[in-house]
Parts: C-alpha cells; sequence; structure tokens
C-alpha cells in the first residue's frame, strides 16, 4: 500500500522535527512570518553584506534582503552601508565555474578579492506576464531564460515559479477556476549576462521545474498529505495573440561610450 510523503517522515526517529511544521504551515502564515528577513528590516541596527551568485537558489531572496536593508534598515548605518556582491556562482561556490561551464579565472573569489571589493552595483528584475489557463483548478507556470549559443547549446541564466493557488498572496490560497483566462506576473529573479554574437534569447514555459520546485500535484490539495492516486495530469495553456499579449520583460543595459 502506498503512503503520504507525511506517514512516510513521521515514523523517522532522526527526522528533522522542523520538516513536519514546514509541511503543516503551507501558506505564509505567523509560523513564517516570525523568520522572515522582509517583515523585520527595521529591527536589523548593523550594515550587512550580501554574498551570492546568479546561480544560487537564494539568489532572489539574497537581492530583496539588500534592497530592503537599503530602504527599511534600523539605523542610519544600516541603511547607507548595506552592500550586495554578485558573481556567476552557485550557493557558497565562488570559483566562477558551473558545471561545464567556466567563467574564466579573474571570476574566481581570490581574484577579485571577494572580501574588499566595492563595486558599483545594478539591480536587474525580469518578469513575465503571461496569459494561462488550466483544466486543474491549482497548477505551476514556471519560466526559464536561458542564453543559446550558435551550436544550439542553452546555458540557463535564470528561472521563476508561479503556484497558481498564490498568485494573488502568500497568506492565503485561491484556487483557480477550471477553464478561466488569469493574466500572471512569473518573477524570473535576476541576471545579468551579454548575449555574444550569434546567440539567441531563449524562453522557456513549463507546468513544473522538478527537483528545483516541489512538484505540483494539481488538485489544491498538498502533495504531503496526498498519495500518488489522487494527484492529477494538468492540461495548461499559454496564450499568445493580440488580446493575450503574453511577454517577457527584459532590461536592457546599454554600453557606455568611453
Amino acid at each position: 500500500m502506498r503512503q503520504t510523503v507525511r506517514n512516510y517522515f513521521l515514523p523517522k526517529k532522526h527526522n528533522a522535527k522542523y520538516y513536519l511544521d514546514w509541511m503543516n504551515h503551507s501558506v505564509f502564515d505567523d509560523y513564517w512570518k516570525q523568520f522572515s528577513p522582509k517583515l523585520h528590516y527595521s529591527e536589523i541596527k548593523a550594515p550587512a553584506m550580501n554574498v551570492s551568485g546568479w546561480y544560487d537558489i537564494f539568489v532572489t531572496s539574497t537581492l530583496r534582503n539588500y534592497r530592503g536593508m537599503r530602504d527599511q534598515g534600523g539605523s542610519e548605518n544600516a541603511r547607507k552601508y548595506t552592500r550586495v556582491i554578485m558573481g556567476p556562482w552557485t550557493h557558497m561556490d565562488f570559483s566562477g565555474k558551473l558545471n561545464e561551464f567556466d567563467f574564466g579565472p579573474e571570476s574566481g573569489e581570490n581574484n577579485i578579492g571577494l572580501i574588499n571589493m566595492k563595486i558599483d552595483w545594478y539591480n536587474h528584475w525580469l518578469e513575465a506576464k503571461l496569459f494561462v489557463s488550466s483544466d486543474c483548478r491549482d497548477t505551476d507556470f514556471t519560466v526559464k531564460l536561458t542564453d543559446m549559443d550558435e551550436n544550439g547549446v542553452s546555458r540557463l541564466l535564470s528561472d521563476g515559479i508561479l503556484r497558481m493557488r498564490y498568485r494573488n498572496s502568500m497568506e492565503k490560497t485561491e484556487l483557480m477556476e477550471p477553464g478561466k483566462i488569469y493574466e500572471i506576473t512569473v518573477d524570473v529573479a535576476a541576471t545579468a549576462n551579454t548575449f555574444l554574437k550569434e546567440h539567441k534569447i531563449r524562453v522557456s514555459v513549463s507546468s513544473c521545474n522538478f527537483p528545483r520546485f516541489n512538484r505540483n500535484t494539481n488538485t489544491g490539495g498538498s502533495i504531503f498529505f496526498e498519495t500518488e492516486e489522487e494527484y492529477r495530469k494538468a492540461e495548461n495553456v499559454l496564450y499568445h495573440d493580440a488580446d493575450h499579449p503574453s511577454c517577457i520583460i527584459l532590461p536592457v543595459v546599454k554600453k557606455q561610450q568611453n
């Protein structure tokens, strides 16, 4: 007999107890608010140095926290001297190497002097505005922005996801009406990239990006409490016509002339 994820973890004596807490709080309620930095910027008095990478799984929250501290920090020093350093790095790996991609020795932490670095920082947020529908009451829409070279090989730049039940708020769920068209915005995080000659901008829209994000059972329920037999296959539609102009907003920084 198959069991739910929740029942699988309950008997395990050595499981982290907080994992069960996480699964029991599926919305942005008081449990999460007590830990959320974005609700407590005004209580932080000391300046913060934020270090992250464009391929870090926490790139969005890092940039959000930097901006929040600059705007709402609890002291003049916190607002004035909070800094952020970004590079072609993954989480806690500042070598400048990512799988088969090597961004060169100058991108490594030792070569750029990461700790003492003084930078000018530009924050560029990407958004995808989509018109979508589904035959289910809840589903996901994911967006990937990639740099495709002349050989058709794509390198991921940034990605994002929107779970439709949270399209208006993380504090409560709002299920979909099957077949109804919704206009949504997907936060595709942040990146900085120069597209070389013969390279193309590639945008991929899907309904799943597992294991980057957990799967959606498309039922409106929680995978933590459901069995596999309860999962639903969703038929989702992305609209792109005169009445439904789905698009991606991609800020461009023009090269400065010397």
